[in-house]
């Protein structure tokens, strides 16, 4: 026989701290992720903003990139152009996509996810209004937005 401590063969208070300190009391809580709202976008945001770049780009919108300069003679798209605002947390200037209309007129949309929380720096941008959380609520304000 070993005289060696072992948890066996500490006292009750003692036990219970080393048990705590190893993790072994309580065993971790599995996290259960809720879906939040079924209407809302449930994958991750990359994927979503691709969704919305290929809508926009269905409903006439050019990407505004060197070769998409190049291939429309600058003209863009036959509403104009979309900008994806990339590493947009490092460069709050922006929210995610900004739509250039051909006569000057200008539209940012902000994107999240169904979890994607609104940064203070959004919400300034936001002001009273929310950000896109579906393609469908992107749908709704392009379509809205006043030509």
């Amino acid at each position: 026989m070993s005289n060696k401590p072992t948890l066996d063969n500490l006292g009750p208070a003692a036990r219970k701290r080393a048990l705590a300190q190893i993790g072994e009391l309580e065993p971790k809580r599995s996290k259960v992720k809720g879906k939040g709202n079924p209407a809302h976008w449930q994958g991750k945001e990359p994927a979503f903003q691709k969704a919305v770049e290929q809508w926009l780009d269905a409903m006439g919108y050019a990407k505004r990139r060197k070769r998409d300069i190049i291939g429309t003679r600058g003209k863009g798209g036959r509403n104009g152009w979309q900008i994806h605002i990339q590493r947009a947390q490092g460069n709050p200037l922006f929210l995610d996509i900004l739509l250039l209309a051909h006569d000057g007129r200008w539209l940012e949309i902000e994107i999240k996810t169904a979890k994607g929380v609104v940064s203070e720096i959004q919400g300034l941008l936001l002001g009273d209004k929310e950000p896109c959380r579906s393609l469908d609520e992107v749908q709704r304000v392009v379509w809205e937005w006043p030509k």
